[in-house]
């Protein structure tokens, strides 16, 4: 009840708070400025995942599963800009920039994959770049 709330609550202020940012912004657009600050707030207001544990760390045992996390990592981190875990999904979108502008897909992958890159090497949690958490903004 409370979280649906607040989803609304951020919904309904979402548009007002886009003409007051408007002006404020000047001759740069505000996009999606209004829908973040809304949906922090909501999210902050709501604290979704204070109570949730985590599960046991990730680890790469083989070969294998590294050479699948290497090549999976940056698709799972093109699927994370839509809040997606799944590589399919990122291949798919992969894809779609593919045939719409290919430099795009070049870029996109090469992005989601030099933000896991930087991930490991500033010694973030496994779990968190194999699922695309380090991935999805570069990307």
């Amino acid at each position: 009840p409370v979280a649906l709330a607040a989803t609304v609550a951020g919904a309904a202020a979402t548009a007002p708070l886009a003409a007051v940012l408007k002006p404020l912004c000047g001759k740069v657009p505000q996009w999606t400025l209004a829908f973040n600050a809304a949906t922090l707030s909501a999210l902050l207001y709501t604290r979704p995942f204070a109570d949730s544990v985590p599960g046991p760390p990730a680890s790469i045992d083989s070969n294998y599963e590294l050479l699948n996390a290497v090549l999976d990592t940056p698709f799972v981190g093109i699927s994370q800009i839509f809040v997606v875990d799944n590589v399919v999904s990122g291949n798919v979108i992969a894809l779609g920039l593919l045939v719409q502008q290919p430099s795009w897909a070049f870029h996109a992958v090469g992005g989601s994959a030099v933000g896991a890159l930087t991930g490991l090497m500033m010694g973030a949690p496994l779990d968190e770049v194999l699922h695309g958490l380090w991935g999805f903004n570069s990307a």
